[in-house]
């Protein structure tokens, strides 16, 4: 029965039709890049690791997938993108197909051209000049593109069509025409990036022209056969300026009219505004493009299906869209990052054994946006499906006694995977709840749904039958008498309150940091609603602990400055797309923010800072000084077995700090390796 909290899921579980192609379900993972392919153009982008991970996920429900941007010709493409035109490419795509076909999945492919978002150097076999419809500079990569002749446009379509043409060859069940976020296609739709004054241009008809041409060229070549869609950012969201709803409108009365679409695909934003696409926790959005899909919906009627993704990253909020009739078919990337089997699991009454997506974008958006692998916070086997065939780990051929110490994100997922093998699994911890720091950095904005991870892994732990001791430090004799076959420490890590920071390598430290009133990062979040009066946050990371606990403080009433020695603050929430809105909150809050700026000395009642190129300092008043700096492995427990001669291991933070990802997948791959 369905309840507010938990509405009915069966509406997911109903099939749809797109053109000549029936999906099994509403649930689909809509194009993404993952970083899988190679520049180098190594099997056209598409090896067994591309191909394993998206069929993993029809094995397991999903009744569409979809890999990233296929670029359709050398002048557009760009570094992670699948290079369809690179070569014979069918016999890659067929290898897809059939692999997803097996299932009982569909498999579509993005047909993608960069335009301006790319630098067009990255291969040095293929440097070109940009594609765009007027000769202005991209927002993001700086570089003016080629204002498209008639040659060119004819090019393009002649492309499109020679990639779907391919793609049909391949047995690939449909095509979308990539219409969004600040691509080729994007640019010409918006007034904005297209000042032309021919018949490509001038108004939102004229701007539609070649989008309605690429389909026409499609059609033509590839016939019904195949389903044909385009996906679109209804908004740029850029304050009045490009794309308006009303333009994106009347391009989808054009493309309806001319009945040659089997479906749209609704999003939103460009490259200045991907935080609107994939939308971090911190920004609070769910399904935040369901209003833009109703509105596309009211103009297709019932007559073609709407797919529509963006922050939907549980089954009922998928549901709840479904239900308000917003769209026809759900995408969810993330969620099916973080969990390949949401279907197998939600079908079968176990919901809440889906392993929940953080939405940091840390394992899979930052790691792309720096041209790596795609992988996963909180699901180390995404993207490795070809390594790990199995989801479960293979039974032990010989069940081991293990103890884990330390019950933070890398001992839980150690004790997890162990437990899957069918070992005999003792997780101890000192505090009286598992999770280790994550229970701290929890407190931050954008942060609150890494509980989620600690209460996924422990009903998981507990559900697999392991022993579960809280509230006990385990001593070195502890130890001894316990006996196991394989002992694990992972005992994390804690803030340093050296001052020590690497951009100024001559100095060890900060004068003045034995000053009471100078204190980490962690100790100020163990009570983050303490007004703490004049507050300097000295941080040296430019992660969310430094602007997020700002944030806390001021709207606690604190005076807060955040000094951050790096060229702007907050650098390293840019790539997981939490900058554009945690900045503006903590500036909205009060926090003043120095870039460029670090701590020289510390005295009671204030600190004496200056610009990290030496030409001014300057007095800051504080009552308080909190240091977001460096963290030392917690490894005194791992001294002391050594020089006892118990063996024991090291995984997570106690081995290097690192990151939340990098702990849980060290707990996965010992787990695994057993």
């Amino acid at each position: 029965m369905a309840t507010r909290e938990q509405p009915s899921l069966e509406a997911l579980w109903e099939p749809v039709t797109v053109g000549p192609v029936t999906l099994s379900n509403r649930l689909a993972t809509p194009a993404h890049e993952t970083e899988f392919g190679t520049m180098a153009f190594e099997n056209a982008g598409l090896g067994d690791r591309y191909v394993d991970y998206l069929a993993e996920r029809a094995r397991h429900g999903v009744a569409l997938v979809m890999p990233g941007g296929a670029t359709v010709e050398p002048q557009g493409a760009g570094r992670g993108h699948l290079p369809i035109w690179s070569r014979d490419v069918v016999p890659n795509y067929a290898k897809l197909a059939q692999a997803v076909h097996v299932h009982g999945g569909r498999v579509f492919i993005q047909l993608f051209h960069c335009g301006l978002q790319t630098y067009g150097t990255e291969d040095i076999d293929n440097r070109h000049a940009l594609m765009a419809p007027s000769a202005l500079p991209s927002a993001v990569y700086g570089r003016i593109g080629k204002a498209m002749e008639a040659e060119d446009i004819a090019r393009v379509k002649v492309s499109y069509a020679t990639a779907a043409r391919k793609m049909a060859d391949a047995g690939i069940d449909g095509l979308e025409i990539s219409g969004g976020h600040g691509y080729l296609v994007h640019s010409f739709l918006s007034p904005l990036m297209n000042r032309r004054t021919d018949e490509y241009g001038g108004n939102a008809a004229g701007r539609a022209r070649l989008l309605l041409e690429i389909v026409e060229s499609i059609r033509a070549e590839v016939g019904r056969g195949i389903a044909l869609g385009v996906r679109l950012s209804y908004e740029d969201h850029l304050g009045g300026a490009g794309i308006a709803p009303a333009d994106t409108d009347t391009t989808i009365e054009l493309l309806h009219a001319a009945g040659l679409l089997d479906y749209l695909s609704i999003s939103g934003g460009t490259y200045p505004t991907n935080h609107m696409m994939i939308p971090p926790a911190i920004a609070e959005r769910v399904a935040s493009f369901a209003p833009a899909a109703r509105r596309a919906k009211s103009l297709v009627g019932s007559e073609i299906p709407i797919l529509v993704a963006a922050g939907i990253r549980n089954v009922a909020d998928a549901a709840r869209v479904l239900d308000a009739g917003d769209a026809d078919i759900i995408g969810m990337t993330r969620a099916l990052i973080a969990d390949s089997e949401v279907v197998t699991k939600a079908r079968t009454g176990r919901v809440a054994q889906i392993r929940r997506c953080t939405g940091a974008n840390q394992g899979c958006v930052r790691r792309v946006a720096n041209h790596m692998m795609m992988g996963c916070t909180v699901n180390p086997r995404a993207g490795r499906e070809f390594e790990i065939p199995d989801v479960s780990a293979p039974r032990a051929a010989t069940a081991l006694s293990v103890l884990v110490v330390g019950g933070g994100p890398a001992g839980l997922k150690a004790a997890e995977v162990a437990a899957e093998a069918g070992h005999r699994v003792t997780l101890v911890e000192r505090d009286d709840a598992l999770g280790g720091q994550i229970r701290t950095v929890s407190r931050l904005p954008g942060r609150e749904t890494w509980v989620d991870v600690i209460a996924d892994l422990e009903a998981s732990v507990r559900r697999l039958g392991v022993n579960v001791e809280l509230g006990r430090e385990f001593t070195v004799e502890d130890i001894r008498a316990v006996g196991a076959d394989r002992v694990v420490l992972a005992t994390g890590s804690q803030p340093e309150a050296t001052g020590y920071a690497p951009e100024n390598p001559t100095r060890s430290s900060i004068p003045g940091v034995q000053h009471e009133h100078v204190i980490t990062v962690t100790q100020a979040l163990a009570d983050p609603a303490a007004n703490r009066g004049r507050v300097v946050i000295a941080d040296g990371n430019g992660d969310m602990a430094g602007v997020g606990l700002a944030l806390l403080l001021a709207r606690a009433g604190s005076d807060v400055e955040l000094l951050t020695s790096q060229l702007a603050a907050s650098t390293a929430l840019i790539w997981t797309l939490e900058f554009p809105t945690i900045v503006p909150l903590a500036l909205a809050a009060g926090v003043r923010i120095s870039a460029q700026t670090m701590v020289h000395r510390i005295e009671p009642g204030f600190v004496e800072a200056g610009d990290i190129w030496g030409a001014a300092t300057r007095r800051i008043d504080a009552d308080c000084v909190v240091l977001n700096m460096t963290r030392a492995s917690r490894s005194d427990l791992a001294q002391e077995l050594a020089a006892a001669g118990i063996a024991a291991e090291r995984i997570g933070d106690c081995v290097a700090p690192r990151d939340l990802d990098d702990a849980i997948n060290d707990g996965f791959e010992w787990g695994r390796n057993l």
